[in-house]
């Protein structure tokens, strides 16, 4: 593979990363309200999947990141790992929001019910 060519094929990736993380903000601990537990316990210099972020302290996520998200959808669909590895990029992002905005809805149902409950 000549220069030219590896540095448009680096282009292109690092271009889908970055309009990955620009349409899909919370999966990546961006544009979380306050409180939400993806912004919880974040510091402000994550690793970025490369290098050694398995540094004993680090959080779970920090630790198995996409492999976490894998077991969520696979969980979700009723699906083997494999099928999930295999499946369209965009179908598993909107599985996974889907997943989030699921549980969060359900977070605020029961702080609706504890507080009705208290007055």
């Amino acid at each position: 593979m000549n220069v030219p060519t590896a540095y448009c094929m680096a282009a292109f990736f690092f271009k889908t990363i970055a309009s990955l993380n620009e349409g899909y903000p919370t999966l990546f601990g961006k544009g979380a309200e306050e409180g939400d537990e993806e912004g919880e316990g974040r510091d402000e210099e994550e690793g970025d999947g490369g290098g050694d972020d398995r540094a004993e302290g680090s959080s779970f996520q920090d630790k198995w990141g996409w492999i976490k998200c894998v077991k969520m959808v696979s969980d979700c669909v009723h699906e083997n790992w494999g099928t999930i590895f295999k499946m369209n990029v965009m179908e598993f992002l909107n599985i996974i929001c889907f997943i989030l905005d699921d549980a969060r809805e359900e977070k605020r149902r029961q702080d609706e019910y504890k507080r009705r409950l208290k007055i």
